[in-house]
């Protein structure tokens, strides 16, 4: 492994790798000072309560499992990948920067590998992830809830259904976890900063080379501002903006449609349209598919830029283009175990059950309104940062396993038993009954703790 990432990878991205790998094989997000600590409890807990740790045998599963993964991570992560349309991909995912989507492309990665799925399937994979965290960017959802998405992707789908279970299972997310339509993000990207976001390469280097063989290297180019950012504009400018030049360059300077690329920046300068289009290395000259648009124009204004911003958005949406089902098939029958509600927990329609249940939902929701619930086939988790705690309705009351060990727990009644070792719905390692009403104070002082821990987590 220290020779797969190189000495000076492996002292900086080791750790990180094996924190994702973590992540992957169990669900859950150990700190970064804790991984070594967390990947021993992962040996532990694969050995078994009789097992022996230090048995051949269970070496090489821990151990060729980490290698392997290691391996995956360096193609992914490095630029190791030696098929060059996989390291195409992964380039573009990696401008991102969604290191979060890493323990679910650790596990797609060993599908490949397996024969699972497909060189070109797994491509699409690739570019589906990528167009899910793009169109959220840019239509500013908040980014906290990709981890929670991320962390469990890979187990919510298909297989042997494989790109079509995860489309119907990205298609299905609601709410924080969207993923939004040509419309809105078509809409978004129209009136998007485009220039101050830390992506802007990116994002103009994808739309310059959508569907083409031969890719511009845009690296050697810098951003224009077509409309230029000099407050005090010419006359020239002025007369060809109207009397309201001061709005329209206040409204439209950043905008996708009033940027393009070049390698005579200086030479524009803040030279009328008519110049910047006829001088030499002038738009009419430009070899760039972004100026294509400007060789013919006879003005820049306001209604030249929202017309380009339009044409480029639409180009997005076929750049980043959000997945579709096959004719005929629904979302719902592709997204086993992501619909489901209170109503689907028999013991929760227990008047007494369900009215515990609420109470403790509204205290969650008043320590901190972002708290994440997440209904599953048998139990429910509740996610800040990461999840921090499972549940499970049953007759008796509400059975809560807590994401923190058993040990790091300030329990004084001594109603938690560490259930780390033993076969669970979720993965909490700490578990307790709340089985009436007037417990539930002490309850909520126990998932404060297992809440507080997962804020930690960086």
């Amino acid at each position: 492994m220290e020779l797969g990432f190189g000495q000076s990878a492996y002292a900086t991205q080791f750790d990180a790798f094996v924190r994702n790998y973590l992540t992957m094989k169990t669900g859950v997000t150990p700190k970064r000072d804790e991984v070594y600590e967390a990947f021993k409890k992962h040996s532990r807990n694969l050995a078994g309560s009789d097992g022996d740790i230090n048995a051949p045998e269970h070496l090489h599963k821990v151990l060729g499992g980490l290698r392997d993964h290691a391996g995956y991570y360096c193609r992914i992560a490095l630029g190791r990948e030696r098929d060059a349309t996989l390291r195409d991909a992964f380039a573009d995912f990696n401008e991102l920067k969604a290191d979060t989507a890493y323990p679910a492309l650790l596990e797609f990665y060993n599908d490949y590998e397996d024969g699972v799925i497909s060189r070109d399937d797994f491509v699409e994979v690739i570019r589906m992830l990528e167009s899910y965290v793009f169109r959220r960017a840019v239509c500013g959802i908040p980014t906290n809830s990709l981890k929670l998405t991320f962390q469990s992707l890979a187990k919510t789908i298909d297989k042997s259904n494989y790109l079509d279970s995860l489309a119907a299972n990205l298609l299905s997310l609601g709410t924080y976890k969207k993923f939004p339509n040509d419309e809105t993000f078509a809409a978004a990207l129209h009136r998007f900063d485009a220039y101050n976001f830390k992506r802007r390469l990116y994002l103009l280097r994808r739309l310059e080379n959508w569907a083409t063989k031969e890719p511009a290297q845009v690296g050697q180019y810098t951003i224009e501002h077509i409309l230029p950012q000099n407050p005090d504009l010419s006359p020239a400018w002025r007369e060809s903006l109207g009397v309201e030049w001061e709005r329209v360059q206040g409204e439209w300077l950043h905008s996708l449609g009033n940027l393009t690329l070049t390698g005579y920046n200086s030479e524009y300068s803040d030279r009328p349209f008519s110049e910047k289009r006829d001088i030499k290395g002038g738009f009419r000259d430009s070899p760039l598919r972004l100026n294509k648009s400007l060789r013919d124009l006879a003005v820049w204004d306001e209604s030249a830029i929202m017309d380009r911003g339009t044409e480029l958005a639409q180009r997005a949406v076929a750049v980043w283009s959000r997945p579709s089902m096959p004719e005929g098939v629904a979302v719902d029958a592709l997204t086993s175990g992501l619909e489901y509600g209170v109503d689907n927990f028999e013991h929760l329609r227990s008047q007494r059950i369900r009215e515990m249940y609420d109470a403790l939902v509204r205290e969650l929701r008043a320590l901190d309104s972002t708290i994440a619930i997440e209904y599953r086939k048998v139990h429910i988790d509740f996610a800040a940062n990461g999840t921090f705690m499972d549940l499970v309705p049953q007759a008796g009351g509400l059975r809560i396993q807590l994401h923190v060990p058993y040990e790091e727990l300030d329990d004084p009644r001594e109603i938690c038993a560490d259930v780390s070792d033993i076969s669970r719905w979720g993965t909490g390692e700490t578990r307790f009954l709340l089985a009436a009403y007037d417990e539930l104070p002490y309850a909520l002082g126990l998932i404060r703790q297992a809440f507080d821990k997962q804020l930690d987590v960086e």
